[in-house]
């Protein structure tokens, strides 16, 4: 059985890239070939991401200690590595190429979003060189959708670049009679750039028709100077939003069975987004951007 070696983070905290992690370990795949897993997890919550600290370095070196220690014992036919879409991240994630570039394995990128291009054009000419040099180390790259095959013609023959679109099995139980309010659902980290701020003021309007609507957030705060803004607007004008913890399994699915409308409009780009999979899946109407 061929053996894949699977890189990325796994929940908590909850995330679009370690769902995906979790889905592909989760998948049919396993029964095909022999899954390997590195978990490359640094950050133990949204808030800790993009901060300095000590601790995570010392992490960093023992995820690839065992990334090496698995290369070297399973030796892996194929590794599955998702794209970093900032210089720091990719740089970090780099060394697992160079890693295994002294193995042979084929190494195939997937990007899970759609920064890449924005990303790689507003970077130095030498670390656009560095990019090169190692996605050249690569035999391939996996993208969200057709759309998206450009943003790597530079870097892989058209042979290379492969679709392979976010989805999952879901079972929602779909009975909103019995529910005489509208319930609009946010369901995503809290954060400035998912959109948070719009979907709290998009209550201005909301509150003028002659329904009962409520809002639902459902998600982690990513730092509390924004949680105090929403908190603040939400209670000064008095809008009838609610906020819960991030969620998963049949608490999460709860919360789409009752909602009415699915929002998430991030000013940030986005790739496939794992909610808007969930909320097709519960047959939601979706507001997004």
């Amino acid at each position: 059985m061929r053996k894949i070696l699977v890189l990325g983070k796994l929940p908590p905290p909850y995330f679009g890239p370690a769902v995906a992690t979790k889905t592909i370990l989760d998948s049919s795949l396993k029964y095909r070939y022999q899954l390997l897993h590195v978990d490359t997890r640094i950050n133990s919550t949204i808030a800790t991401m993009g901060a300095f600290k000590s601790s995570k370095i010392r992490n960093l070196f023992r995820v690839y200690s065992n990334f090496y220690k698995i290369l070297k014992k399973e030796k892996p036919d194929l590794m599955l590595l998702p794209n970093a879409q900032t210089t720091t991240g990719f740089i970090k994630d780099s060394i697992f190429v160079i890693l295994a570039a002294f193995f042979p394995i084929k190494i195939l990128l997937q990007l899970r979003g759609s920064n890449w291009l924005n990303w790689f054009n507003n970077c130095s000419y030498i670390t656009r060189v560095y990019i090169k040099k190692i996605t050249a180390l690569c035999s391939g790259v996996i993208v969200l959708g057709e759309k998206l095959r450009y943003l790597f013609k530079d870097f892989f023959q058209d042979d290379q670049i492969f679709v392979v679109p976010n989805g999952g099995n879901y079972t929602f139980k779909i009975d909103k009679k019995g529910n005489k309010d509208i319930h609009i659902l946010f369901f995503a980290n809290l954060i400035e750039s998912k959109g948070i701020i719009d979907f709290v003021d998009s209550f201005n309007d909301l509150r003028n028709l002659n329904e009962t609507i409520i809002g639902l957030m459902v998600g982690t705060w990513h730092n509390s100077e924004i949680k105090e803004i929403i908190e603040e607007t939400i209670n000064t004008k008095n809008f009838p939003i609610k906020t819960s913890p991030a969620a998963s399994g049949e608490i999460k699915n709860k919360f789409f069975e009752e909602a009415h409308i699915f929002v998430f409009p991030p000013r940030a780009p986005e790739g496939h987004p794992w909610v808007i999979i969930e909320a097709m899946a519960a047959g939601l109407p979706i507001i997004t951007t």
